[in-house]
C-alpha cells in the first residue's frame, strides 16, 4: 500500500526533479533493511579459542566444504543441540586434549595457551545454546591432582562451551590435519 501510494504520488508530481528525489528516497528506504541484515550476518559472534581449535575448525571446514570456521563450529554445535547423548558426552566429561598429562601432538602443543577472539558466523539458536548453563564445576582432585567434574551448579560461558565442543570433536573424530575423521563426517 505504501509503495502504491508513493507510485501514485510520483506520477502527480509536475517536475522531473521531484520525481527523481522521490524515487531515490524510496530506493534508499528499501535498502535499509537489506543493509541491516547484511551487517548482522557478517558480524558473527566473537568466540575465544586456542589457536589449535581455530586450526581444527579451518581444517574441518576445508575437508567438508563448509565455507569457514563458523559453519564448522555450527555443525558441531548442531550435533550437540540435536543429540542428548552427544551433549552429555561434551559437557559431562573433561576433554583435555592440550594439557601435558595427555602428551598432546605438536599441532596442539605448539598452538595452545593464549586464547584469541575470533568472529564466527553462528545461528541465533547456536549462540543461545552456547550461552546456556551447560558447564559443570571442574576441579583438580586426587593425588596426583587430575581435573574432574565435581558436584555443583552448572555455569554459563559461551567461549568455554565452544571450546568444549571443539575439544570433544578433536577427541572423538580425530584431526583434519590428516583428513582422517575415522571415515565419518559430523554432518
Amino acid at each position: 500500500i505504501f509503495f502504491r501510494a508513493l507510485h501514485r504520488h510520483s506520477f502527480s508530481m509536475n517536475s522531473a526533479s521531484g520525481q527523481r528525489k522521490l524515487t531515490v528516497g524510496v530506493v534508499a528506504l528499501a535498502a535499509i533493511p537489506l543493509a541491516v541484515w547484511l551487517i548482522r550476518r557478517s558480524a558473527g559472534s566473537k568466540v575465544e579459542l586456542h589457536e589449535y581449535q581455530k586450526d581444527f575448525l579451518d581444517s574441518m571446514a576445508e575437508a567438508q566444504g563448509l565455507g569457514g570456521p563458523g559453519p564448522a563450529l555450527q555443525v558441531i554445535v548442531d550435533k550437540a543441540m540435536s543429540d542428548d547423548g552427544v551433549q552429555k558426552a561434551i559437557f559431562n566429561d573433561v576433554h583435555c586434549v592440550h594439557c601435558g598429562s595427555v602428551a598432546p601432538p605438536v599441532w596442539i602443543k605448539d598452538r595452545k595457551g593464549k586464547k584469541e577472539p575470533y568472529t564466527l558466523a553462528l545461528s541465533a539458536p547456536a549462540v543461545a545454546f552456547l550461552n546456556a548453563e551447560l558447564l559443570p564445576r571442574v576441579e583438580k582432585v586426587g593425588e596426583p591432582p587430575k581435573k574432574q567434574v565435581v558436584p555443583g551448579p552448572l555455569r554459563a560461558d559461551m567461549h568455554k562451551a565452544a571450546r568444549c565442543c571443539i575439544d570433544w570433536a578433536i577427541k572423538n573424530y580425530g584431526t583434519y590435519h590428516c583428513v582422517c575423521l575415522k571415515n565419518e563426517k559430523l554432518r
